[in-house]
């Protein structure tokens, strides 16, 4: 089950779906009213979910809708792996051999604060005006 937090085109009202191949199926159109995935996460019982895993409908296809972050608004810190993969170590071995040449016995874990989740291919803004 692949859920998702997307926008009708031509609105902006948030939603949220079950990712069905090349279609979305909105969860409100199936009986389940969360507003946010947040509340989902927290709130749905295990019958539910496995009931919207088992749903079926035909959906909105993909050209009709975007896609945003699963959970645009997060409630706490994003936990990030670092250097989780080749390119970054190689990239981040460029500023500081001394802290990036040698290899780690355990994987470097941090956090980040976010108040907004940008989704796929989605601009971020610049806040020039800080």
């Amino acid at each position: 089950m692949k859920l998702v937090t997307f926008v009708r085109n031509g609105s902006e009202n948030e939603e949220l779906g079950l990712l069905r191949g090349e279609n979305v199926l909105p969860l409100r159109e199936l009986g389940f009213s969360y507003p946010d995935m947040n509340e989902l996460i927290l709130r749905s019982t295990a019958e539910e979910r496995a009931a919207m895993a088992a749903a079926e409908g035909e959906g909105l296809p993909l050209a009709a809708v975007t896609l945003l972050s699963p959970i645009p608004r997060p409630m706490q810190d994003v936990l990030c792996l670092g250097l989780n993969y080749y390119d970054h170590a190689a990239e981040a071995s460029g500023f500081s051999k001394d802290a990036f040449g040698v290899e780690l016995a355990a994987p470097i874990f941090f956090s980040k604060r976010v108040g907004y989740s940008q989704g796929t291919s989605a601009p971020i803004p610049a806040h020039r005006d800080l």
